[in-house]
């Protein structure tokens, strides 16, 4: 039996792996308000569209809507923004597929731990497990300086220092400490994992300076990077699924592993929307749009290039 794919955007995911708990996709939804607007996302790309909440009745979409509450999902199977327990828990009461590489797997690709112990790292980075550690790491090399915890989205998670006399007095361990350098071009590379590894897509990104996603652009011409070996390695480990791999260009040349992400990301969201529209574009995450139903103070918007 051939199912419709019938998607559902939890972008809460790497809230709900940093809470090392069962959370519900309803709790997960109202952790921020930004979570639930975007779980609107795939009425944009997707013919069947799994939310929450059915959207104004104005709300131009030609997506079929299905809703959590729903209960004959049989022509269906369900793919996802990124693998969670809480959405496999109910995809199983639920009784529809949901094929996804194990969780534990996933969680530890995602922590920034992962990308650092495995792939080249900047001059002067380190793994932080104590207070101790963490001042004598900032004793050493030029300021500022930025600490990032194992998981964070958007931005959050990240701590600068611009001297060595900085409160760090509540800061949880373990931390990535990394030198702040100034990067010229952020870009990420989308791959899909299964039997083979394709490159489905590249994009250019613009972030604010906390790292907070602003906007990024389809079919870049981005420089080449080298990540097979590294996707692999993840093959090998039993990963399928959509990864995405953010790298940036600074004025020392090109680090070419900032974040792994097992999952969908918005750069690779822009990619499937470029897909259905036909036509390279930018999307943009600010004060200005309107693709989305409100509920937050920043919207998408898209533009032709």
């Amino acid at each position: 039996m051939l199912r419709k794919k019938l998607y559902f955007c939890n972008a809460f995911f790497e809230w709900e792996l940093d809470k090392k708990k069962s959370v519900t996709i309803e709790e997960g939804l109202r952790a921020h308000p930004l979570f639930f607007q975007l779980h609107y996302l795939p009425l944009l790309f997707a013919d069947h569209v799994l939310l929450a909440k059915a959207p104004p009745r104005n709300f131009p979409t030609q997506a079929k809507i299905h809703l959590l509450s729903d209960q004959n999902f049989s022509d269906f199977e369900l793919t996802s923004y990124a693998p969670t327990h809480s959405l496999q828990q109910w995809a199983k009461e639920k009784k529809i597929p949901y094929q996804i590489p194990p969780l534990d797997l996933v969680e530890e690709i995602t922590s920034k731990v992962f990308s650092f112990e495995n792939t080249q790292q900047l001059p002067g980075s380190k793994i932080l497990h104590s207070l101790d550690e963490t001042k004598a790491w900032l004793a050493v090399g030029k300021f500022p300086k930025v600490l990032k915890t194992p998981f964070g989205f958007s931005g959050t998670g990240h701590t600068i220092l611009r001297h060595a006399d900085a409160n760090i007095s509540k800061l949880q361990f373990p931390l990535i400490g990394e030198p702040w350098v100034e990067r010229t071009l952020d870009f990420s590379t989308h791959y899909e994992v299964g039997e083979s590894i394709t490159c489905v897509g590249k994009t250019t990104m613009q972030n604010s300076a906390r790292g907070s996603f602003l906007s990024c652009t389809t079919d870049a011409d981005t420089p080449q990077v080298d990540h097979l070996p590294l996707l692999q390695k993840i093959q090998k480990r039993g990963f399928f699924g959509p990864i995405s791999i953010d790298s940036f260009v600074y004025e020392e040349g090109i680090h070419p592993v900032v974040e792994i992400n097992p999952r969908h990301t918005m750069s690779s969201i822009a990619v499937l929307i470029a897909k259905k529209l036909g036509y390279p574009i930018k999307l943009t995450y600010g004060s200005h749009g309107n693709l989305l139903p409100a509920g937050y103070r920043k919207n998408l918007s898209i533009v032709r290039v």
